[in-house]
């Protein structure tokens, strides 16, 4: 992709523009809520258990084992996602340089 098909967002329709990502989020964030419980009820909490899979590893010694640990280490690994994502933006020069590279948008 070139650089020539890029501008950076009108501050007249940033709005418009950035309500676009919020609605996606919005839209999908229930099917995270649907998820949530049952895949913690049925897949973390028996790892988490004690005797579980997870119960003799470091994830264990660190959250413990028994009731909401499977919770508990959904949080961790939602965590750990967010800083691996950000970490990996970060490290992409391309994105890091994204306001030098961007021209302005167009007044108008």
């Amino acid at each position: 992709m070139s650089n020539r098909s890029l501008l950076k967002v009108n501050p007249e329709v940033q709005g418009r523009v950035f309500s676009l990502p919020y609605m996606l989020a919005s839209i999908i964030s229930p099917l995270g809520y649907l998820t949530a419980g049952p895949l913690a009820d049925q897949f973390f909490e028996p790892l988490m258990e004690k005797g579980g899979t997870l119960a003799g590893t470091v994830l264990g010694t660190l959250l413990g084992t028994g009731a909401g640990r499977g919770m508990g280490l959904i949080y961790v690994l939602s965590g750990l996602t967010v800083i691996f994502a950000s970490a990996a933006a970060y490290l992409n020069p391309r994105i890091r340089r994204l306001e030098k590279e961007v021209p302005d948008a167009i007044p108008g």
